[in-house]
C-alpha cells in the first residue's frame, strides 16, 4: 500500500496524531489534578500573534478548505498543521525537563543518522526505496536523477539539505558537551557515534547538491563557531584546560568536512581529483554544472525560475496586501499574476503551489500581517536564546550556553535554505521544537506531579470522554491515510489503462472523503474517458450515464474550488471528451476556457485549446487567430508554430510557412527532422526550372 504522496503526507498525519495524543494527555492530567494545567513560556506572545494571523488569513482566504488543511500533495502549512505544531511545542514545554534533554537530543540525532544512512547509497546508484518497492537495489524506480542529488526519505534534495543544515550546529554542540564530560565520565562510544553522525550527515548534505542547503549549513556553522568562541572566551582561565579537548573535537569535525568537500566536491567547488586532472586554470573557465539544481536537467536554471516566480509572488501580495490570498493558496493566486516570462522557461506548465521562497510565500498568502507575524516569531526564537546565552543574570551551565548558541545558528541556516525554498513538515515541526528546547534549558525543572487522590466518577467520565474523542480523531487520521491509498491505486489503474478499476477506486475515494476536490476532479476526468470509450464501442446508454456523472462531478469540483487552475483545466478536458459524443458541448467548453482565461490570463494552454476547438468546428479564421495569440503568450511554443506553418503551407504561402519552421529550428528545436525535410522541399521547389 503506497500513498499518492510518499513523503510529506505520512509525516503530516503523524504530526496530527501526536498533537491529538498530547491534548488527550494534557486534558487527562488536568482532570486528575482538578485544575486546568497551563504553563507560560517566553514565546507565548509571538506564537499567539502568529497563530492569530493564520486564523485571519484562513477566514478571509480565497479557498478556506485549502487554508485549513493545506494544499493537497504538500499538506504542511495549513492552519491545522500550525495548530498541531503549537500543541506539540506546549506539550514539550509542559512535560520535558532539562534532565530529559540528552535522551531527546539523541533521538533527534538518531533521526539524522538514519535519514543520512538511508540517502547515502543513493549517491552510488543504490536506493533503499527501490529495494523495498521493486526488489532491485538500484535507482531505476525514480524518475529523478537521485544519484546526482540524493533525497532519501524526504522526496526532494533541498528538503533533506535543510533538515541537516538545521540540526548540524546542535549536533556539533552536543559533541562539544559530551567531550567536556569525557574528563569526568567515559563517553567515548557516544562521542564516536555523534562524530560518525556528523560526518555521515555532512557527506549526505554534499550529495544533495543543494546550493541553498549547503550555503545555509556553512553560514550556520560559522555563526555557531563564532558564538561558541565568545562563550568559551568568557570562561575563567581555570576552565581553559578543560576546553582544550572539546575544541580538538570540533576542529576535527571541520577538517573532516573540508576533506569531504575536497573528495566529493560541492555546487560551489570542484573535486580535488578534477583539479588535478584538468588543472586549476581550466576549472576557472569551465563552470561546474549545477549538479541537478535545475528541476529538469537541461532546463532553465533554477535561479532564473525563482526570479520569475518571486515576481509573481510580489504581484499577488500587491493584490492582497493585508491578509494575503489565504494560507497555502499560492497555487491558486499565483496564476492570476503569473508573469509572461514564465512561459519561456522549461517549467512553464508546472503547477507552482509554493513561491519557492518561504518569506515571499508568507507575504503573498498571508499578507503583511502574516508576514510580520512570521518574522517576529522567527526573530524571537533566534534572538531570545542568544540573549540568554550571554546573559550574566541567567544561572546557566557553560554547556547550556553552548546549546543556546546552536539554536539561532541552526535557525539562520534554515532561513537561508528557506529563502530559496520552503518549509516541509519536519523542519516546520523543529522550528517550534527549537523554541521549546531553549525554554527547557533556562526553565526550572518543575516536573508535573499528578495528584494521588482517588478519582471520582466525574473524573473518570471526563477522561473517558477525552479518550473517546482521541479515538475518533485517530480514526479520522487513519481514514485520511486509507482514502489516499485508494486514490493512489485508482490513479495507478488509470495509468495502466485499467479504466474500470480506476473508476471504481476513484469513486470510492470521492465518496469516502466528499470534501476533498482533488479526488472528485480525478474521478470526473476518468468518467469522461469512460463515456468516450463506451461510445466508441457502441454502448450509447452506458456512455450517456457516464457523461452525466463526469459533468456532475466536474461541476461539483469547480463549485468546491473555483480558483484552481488545475481543476478548471480538468473541467475543460471533461467537456472536450463529451463534445466528441455531442458537439453541443463545444459551446460549454469554449465558455469554460474563457472563464479560465479571466482567472489565468497568461496561460498559453488555454488559447491553444480555443484553437483546437475552433479547428474542430471548422472556424479557420478563429483557429489561426488563437494560434497567433498562443505564440504571443509563448513565443517558443513549437506546436503552435508548426501548426501555423502547416496552415500557411496549405494556403501556398511558403514564405510565411518557412518563417515559422525556421524559427522553430533556430530557437526551439534544432533536431526537428520533419521541419528540416519540409524546408529542403521548399528549396528544391524553388530551384526547379
Amino acid at each position: 500500500m503506497i500513498n499518492d504522496e510518499l513523503f510529506e503526507f505520512p509525516k503530516m498525519l503523524l504530526v496530527y496524531g501526536g498533537a491529538a495524543l498530547a491534548v488527550f494527555l494534557w486534558l487527562s492530567a488536568s482532570i486528575v489534578n482538578r485544575k486546568l494545567l497551563l504553563k507560560r513560556t517566553a514565546f507565548d506572545i509571538p506564537i499567539l500573534i502568529f497563530f492569530g494571523s493564520q486564523i485571519l488569513s484562513t477566514i478571509f482566504s480565497i479557498n478556506p478548505h485549502t487554508s485549513l488543511f493545506g494544499y493537497y500533495s504538500r499538506f504542511n502549512g495549513g492552519l491545522l498543521s500550525t495548530i498541531s505544531y503549537i500543541i506539540l511545542y506546549y506539550a514539550w514545554c509542559f512535560s520535558v525537563t532539562k534532565k530529559d534533554l540528552k535522551g531527546l537530543f539523541l533521538s533527534l540525532f538518531t533521526g539524522v543518522f538514519l535519514s543520512s544512512l538511508y540517502a547515502f547509497p543513493e549517491h552510488f546508484g543504490h536506493s533503499p526505496s527501490c529495494l523495498l518497492f521493486t526488489g532491485n537495489f538500484n535507482v531505476d524506480c525514480w524518475v529523478q536523477d537521485v544519484a546526482t542529488r540524493v533525497f532519501g526519505t524526504f522526496g526532494q534534495p533541498n528538503w533533506l539539505a535543510a533538515y541537516i543544515a538545521l540540526l548540524a550546529p546542535l549536533l556539533l554542540a552536543f559533541i562539544y558537551y559530551e567531550a567536556v564530560k569525557e574528563r569526568h565520565q567515559r563517553s567515548t562510544g557516544l562521542i564516536l557515534y555523534l562524530v560518525t553522525t556528523w560526518l555521515l550527515s555532512t557527506c549526505v548534505l554534499l550529495f544533495t547538491n543543494s546550493r541553498s542547503g549547503i550555503a545555509g549549513a556553512g553560514v550556520g556553522l560559522i555563526i555557531f563557531t563564532i558564538l561558541s568562541a565568545f562563550v568559551i572566551s568568557r570562561k575563567s582561565a581555570r576552565s581553559k584546560m578543560t576546553l582544550r579537548l572539546p575544541i580538538q573535537y570540533i576542529g576535527s569535525c571541520f577538517i573532516a568536512f573540508a576533506f569531504s568537500i575536497a573528495i566529493f566536491g560541492s555546487p560551489f567547488t570542484p573535486r580535488i581529483s578534477t583539479l588535478i586532472s584538468k588543472g586549476a586554470s581550466n576549472i576557472a573557465v569551465t563552470p561546474k554544472p549545477a549538479g541537478g539544481s535545475q528541476l529538469e536537467m537541461g532546463g532553465s536554471e533554477s535561479g532564473d525560475i525563482r526570479k520569475v516566480v518571486w515576481k509573481g509572488a510580489i504581484a499577488v501580495w500587491k493584490r492582497y496586501p493585508i491578509l494575503g490570498s489565504g494560507v497555502e493558496t499560492f497555487a491558486f493566486s499565483y496564476y492570476k499574476d503569473r508573469p509572461l516570462e514564465h512561459n519561456v522557461l522549461s517549467e512553464w506548465d508546472f503547477l507552482y503551489n509554493k513561491a519557492h521562497n518561504e518569506f515571499l510565500n508568507f507575504l503573498s498568502t498571508t499578507g503583511i500581517v502574516g508576514f510580520s507575524a512570521y518574522i517576529l516569531l522567527l526573530l524571537c526564537i533566534i534572538l531570545v536564546p542568544l540573549y540568554w546565552a550571554f546573559s550574566a543574570k541567567k544561572d546557566l551551565l557553560h554547556s547550556d550556553r553552548i546549546f543556546l548558541c546552536a539554536i539561532p545558528a541552526g535557525l539562520i541556516a534554515l532561513s537561508i535554505s528557506n529563502f530559496f525554498g520552503f518549509s516541509t513538515v519536519v523542519v516546520s515541526y523543529l522550528l517550534f521544537i527549537f523554541a521549546a528546547i531553549a525554554v527547557t534549558i533556562v526553565q526550572k525543572d518543575d516536573r508535573l506531579v499528578l495528584s494521588r487522590e482517588e478519582l471520582t466518577a466525574n473524573q473518570w467520565t471526563g477522561i473517558g470522554i477525552a479518550g473517546f474523542v482521541l479515538l475518533i480523531i485517530l480514526w479520522q487520521i487513519f481514514h485520511l491515510w486509507n482514502t489516499d491509498i485508494t486514490y493512489a491505486r485508482g490513479k495507478a489503474a488509470l495509468a495502466g489503462n485499467d479504466l474500470q478499476t480506476g473508476l471504481q477506486l476513484l469513486g470510492s475515494a470521492t465518496n469516502a472523503l466528499t470534501n476533498e476536490p482533488t479526488y472528485r476532479d480525478e474521478y470526473s476526468v476518468a468518467a469522461a474517458q469512460a463515456a468516450y470509450t463506451l461510445s466508441v464501442n457502441g454502448e450509447a446508454t452506458a456512455a450517456a450515464t457516464f457523461s452525466q456523472l463526469a459533468l456532475q462531478q466536474s461541476q461539483e469540483t469547480i463549485a468546491q474550488n473555483p480558483v484552481s487552475v488545475s481543476f478548471r483545466k480538468s473541467n475543460i478536458r471533461v467537456l472536450l471528451y463529451l463534445a466528441q459524443l455531442d458537439p453541443s458541448y463545444y459551446t460549454a467548453a469554449i465558455q469554460a476556457v474563457k472563464d479560465a482565461q479571466r482567472l489565468f490570463p497568461t496561460d498559453p494552454k488555454l488559447t491553444f485549446q480555443l484553437a483546437t476547438i475552433a479547428q474542430a468546428l471548422g472556424k479557420t479564421d478563429e483557429y489561426i487567430q488563437y494560434l497567433k495569440e498562443t505564440i504571443a503568450l509563448k513565443p517558443n511554443d513549437e506546436r503552435s508554430r508548426v501548426l501555423l506553418g502547416q496552415y500557411f503551407e496549405s494556403m501556398k504561402d511558403t514564405g510565411k510557412a518557412k518563417e515559422q519552421y525556421e524559427y522553430v529550428l533556430q530557437f526551439i528545436n534544432a533536431n526537428n527532422q520533419s521541419l528540416k525535410d519540409r524546408l529542403a522541399s521548399f528549396s528544391a521547389g524553388m530551384k526547379r526550372p
